[in-house]
């Protein structure tokens, strides 16, 4: 058998034990000895738990935000996330193109190899076109096809300061996807970006009044 098996179902028998023990001589115990029964007891469950609850729990959460039936998973995701942290956008660029050549429907990649083209290699007019392609290579479904269009007009808002095409791409949202939360959600951003223009136009208006 198993000798991390064995360990297992040992530390299971022996909390057995003491579970039954205590449940038969608490009624008996004065309150100073029942003090130190609890305080033993309770550094055992915490040891237990700590050994053999917390690692599954670990395990479960790892499995539910990072497995699924994709065929690039963590390793690629985590190697992305390894270039960034050495200032390699462009290796960690090329990671999420792995990621992206084993599932096309990534959207996760193409927003990342967006934000990295357009914040930290200074290029937003390529990340707007790659978006564009993407956004053009398939049929989409309302999530991810509206979350693109979104991440699309963000470069043309705040990397390009192009208002006129990032409310165009609201627009293309606003028809897309009508009476939907997409919709409600780009009707609202459009107001903002007018705002945004407006404000950026009186600052680049000269001043109408001559000097004193």
């Amino acid at each position: 058998m198993n000798r991390s098996l064995i360990l297992r179902l040992g530390w299971v028998g022996l909390g057995l034990l003491v579970i039954l023990w205590l449940a038969v001589e608490i009624p008996k115990l004065e309150i100073g000895t029942l003090f130190a029964v609890v305080l033993v007891g309770g550094c055992l469950l915490g040891v237990l738990a700590v050994r053999f609850i917390l690692p599954r729990i670990g395990d479960a959460v790892g499995a539910f935000f990072y497995s699924s039936g994709e065929i690039a998973g963590p390793e690629s995701s985590s190697k992305a996330a390894a270039r960034m942290a050495q200032g390699d956008f462009t290796g960690a660029i090329a990671e999420f193109e792995t990621m992206l050549a084993s599932n096309p429907g990534d959207t996760l990649a193409i927003s990342e190899i967006a934000k990295l083209l357009a914040e930290k290699l200074d290029d937003p007019q390529k990340a707007a076109a790659f978006l564009e392609t993407q956004i053009s290579s398939r049929s989409w479904s309302e999530e991810d096809g509206a979350f693109l269009l979104f991440r699309l007009a963000d470069v043309h808002e705040q990397a390009l300061h192009d208002f006129d095409g990032a409310l165009e791409v609201l627009g293309r949202v606003i028809s897309q996807f009508p009476n939907t939360r997409h919709s409600a959600n780009a009707h609202h951003r459009v107001h903002e970006i007018q705002q945004a223009r407006s404000q950026a136009m009186n600052h680049q208006r000269p001043s109408s009044k001559g000097d004193a």
